[in-house]
């Protein structure tokens, strides 16, 4: 199963969309200047992202 990884949660349509294509949503941290772009190097390393849904 590919991983997009996000922002935070979206709320409920991302989810169902996501559900419906086979994904899974990875959620990242946010910082005071945005997304954690650490965290999310350390999630691709990791896993498999295909997308970056802010």
């Amino acid at each position: 199963m590919q991983e997009p990884a996000i922002r935070g949660r979206g709320g409920v349509l991302p989810e169902l969309i996501a559900s419906a294509h086979g994904l899974e949503l990875a959620p990242i941290p946010v910082t005071a200047t945005g997304p954690d772009l650490d965290a999310f190097d350390r999630l691709c390393r990791a896993r498999p992202v295909r997308a970056l849904y802010l």
